[in-house]
């Protein structure tokens, strides 16, 4: 329903990973008998992933913008009214037909390895005012832009 009120007529995907590393260490951390730093350690991951998915909005943004397009938020299966059941179906598109990416494999129940990754989908549009965050206006220097909704901040690092 997002993609379809956005008039998206593409779609973009990404997997992103905050490496397998980040799960051993939390392992380690938790059978040190440290559950605090173990779970920050995890909170963290989870935080460079996010940060990762927003930094390939910023990138798709960039890339289409000078066709006259520009990217709608993203959408993950499992969240927003999107099936989870259909993240197999992503990673299959993202993969080749194949359950894994690189360091990224699917399980059967459809959770992926490493636990600090995500797969995401960007609808591309041709709407003058896309439901971009403002945020990523802000740290975008692109100009000129006829999607922007925010004026960029020179001091502003939201990397």
């Amino acid at each position: 329903a997002r993609l379809r009120s956005g008039d998206a007529h593409a779609l973009l995907a990404v997997a992103v990973t905050a490496g397998p590393q980040a799960d051993a260490e939390a392992q380690r951390l938790w059978q040190e008998e440290k559950p605090d730093e173990s779970f920050f350690l995890s909170r963290l991951a989870v935080a460079v992933v996010e940060r990762l998915v927003f930094h390939a909005m910023m990138w798709f943004c960039r890339s289409v913008e000078p066709d006259g397009k520009t990217v709608l938020p993203h959408l993950s299966p499992g969240c927003g009214g999107w099936r989870f059941d259909d993240q197999q179906t992503l990673m299959r598109f993202l993969a080749s037909g194949t359950m894994a990416i690189g360091p990224l494999k699917m399980m059967e129940s459809g959770m992926i390895s490493p636990q600090s990754s995500l797969l995401a989908a960007f609808g591309v549009t041709r709407q003058r005012v896309a439901p971009t965050p403002a945020d990523a206006c802000r740290a975008c220097d692109l100009t000129p832009c006829g999607f922007r909704r925010a004026p960029f901040s020179v001091g502003r690092d939201l990397s």
